[in-house]
């Protein structure tokens, strides 16, 4: 397998490990030696480790691992773990708060929604508020182009919306969650791309690729598009449809998360 860097992942968390054999204790004092092993554990589908991460979230003194902490807890979170994201925004600072503003999206839970909107108000004409409402617009779409919006309209629209969806599933930009719905965005964009002579512009969808499967994803934001770049997207997107998936899921690593 090759060498990693915990500390900077890039879109991803790595490679799936082998198993959890060489895994080590979690008494490790070291925090980012602490981080690693329950993120290995994860990838391995061993969710009893989400406890060991909420711990640890809790307790951690690094910031850029506590950060990096939040982040792969905001995909392994199920409906019911999103409160503690929820509590854990009245001890953070401004660096964790931005974190979960950007990764919210990615829990794919409606549970989410009124924490951001809660945020609005504290964060409002301040730096964050314009992610805040982008992270508001990637679960819920309201054409937000960025500036300032009728937080009382957008509530409303949130509301509506909210009771058209099936709350025990999983969403993203407005649909249930399903790797082929990304599969094609993805292809779709890396041909414009390709065609078009430009670097490739999407971030989250190679990122929820890569994350959900655990097999990463050949293209990803800036980079250039040779042909030899849109058939690796061509073989990776088959290889994802050859995975089983199940609509409104959601999968950390090839394994749903129950």
């Amino acid at each position: 397998m090759n060498t990693f860097d915990i500390l900077h992942p890039g879109p991803w968390f790595g490679e799936k490990p082998e198993s959890l054999d060489a895994i080590k204790s979690l008494s490790s004092d070291n925090e980012e030696a602490r981080f690693f092993e329950i993120c290995r554990r994860l990838k391995c589908g061993d969710f009893t480790a989400r406890s060991e991460l909420e711990r640890f979230i809790l307790s951690c003194t690094n910031e850029v691992v506590k950060r990096l902490s939040i982040r792969l807890y905001c995909y392994i979170a199920r409906h019911q773990d999103i409160s503690f994201l929820g509590n854990l925004l009245a001890s953070c600072t401004h660096e964790e708060v931005f974190s979960i503003v950007i990764y919210a999206p990615h829990t794919l839970s409606l549970q989410i929604v009124p924490y951001l909107f809660a945020l609005l108000e504290e964060y409002e004409s301040t730096s964050i508020e314009e992610n805040i409402l982008s992270s508001i617009n990637k679960i819920c779409p309201f054409e937000y182009y960025g500036g300032r919006v009728n937080i009382a309209e957008l509530g409303e629209r949130f509301a509506g919306f909210a009771k058209k969806m099936n709350l025990e599933n999983y969403y993203y930009d407005g649909a249930e969650a399903f790797a082929g719905n990304l599969t094609k965005i993805l292809i779709e964009t890396a041909a414009l791309a390709r065609q078009g002579k430009m670097s490739f512009p999407l971030t989250d969808v190679p990122t929820l690729l890569s994350i959900w499967s655990g097999e990463k994803c050949p293209l990803f934001y800036g980079e250039q598009v040779a042909d030899s770049d849109f058939e690796s997207v061509i073989k990776f997107s088959k290889h994802i449809a050859s995975m089983r998936w199940i609509r409104g899921k959601k999968y950390f690593y090839g394994y749903l998360i129950e």
